[in-house]
């Protein structure tokens, strides 16, 4: 059985120099979400992410075993929300393009039957497009990564001309709940547009 594996397939998504930002273009692509508003820190946010995880795993079991087709759990990303009202995050895994909203309910309910996670019954299926986007890696703690939004923010986009078109975006290439602070790489990507200046109004 062949293991599909998003990383290898579409590498440019999951790949950025550490020295310099890039720009890239983000396809369509298709998302196990869960939203929410728990403190990163918080027990809450802990469990959003293992129900997602969890989710994830099932459905790749009932794949192996139901359609004889295997892919590798894609790494966890997170958007970030700027609006409070709203949810402040959202937590994602892309899913190959054969796994359908109705399968990955399926996984969500099998998942609960086995361990009880109240935020398996938010995981849903996404389509997401963030187009032209700029990236760059962060190796080290997390806490350490306002430093890159800053540059990015205060520094590229002006020079640049860009403007943001979206969340900021975290990648977690290793697994959150196994890697030290110290080693985990975070790919740190914006979605962008072309800043356009407003006319002035004369007259």
């Amino acid at each position: 059985m062949i293991k599909y594996d998003l990383t290898h397939q579409c590498s440019y998504l999951y790949t950025a120099p550490r020295s310099h930002f890039v720009q890239i273009d983000v396809p369509l692509m298709r998302f196990a979400v869960v939203d929410g508003n728990a403190d990163a820190d918080s027990q809450d946010y802990h469990d959003a992410v293992t129900a997602l995880y969890r989710a994830c795993h099932t459905v790749r079991q009932g794949s192996r075993a139901y359609l004889s087709r295997d892919f590798e759990v894609a790494p966890l990303e997170v958007v970030h929300r700027d609006s409070a009202a709203d949810a402040r995050w959202t937590l994602m895994i892309s899913q190959p393009a054969w796994i359908t909203p109705a399968m990955l309910a399926d996984a969500t309910r099998i998942a609960d039957g086995r361990r009880k996670n109240p935020w398996l019954a938010d995981v849903r299926m996404r389509s997401m497009r963030e187009g032209r986007s700029v990236q760059i890696l962060h190796v080290g703690p997390p806490g350490e990564i306002g430093t890159l939004v800053e540059q990015l923010y205060d520094d590229y986009l002006p020079a640049k001309r860009l403007a943001p078109n979206g969340g900021l975006h975290e990648i977690h290439l290793g697994d959150l709940r196994r890697t030290p602070p110290e080693q985990r790489h975070t790919i740190v990507r914006l979605p962008v547009r072309l800043n356009t200046p407003t006319p002035a109004v004369t007259g």
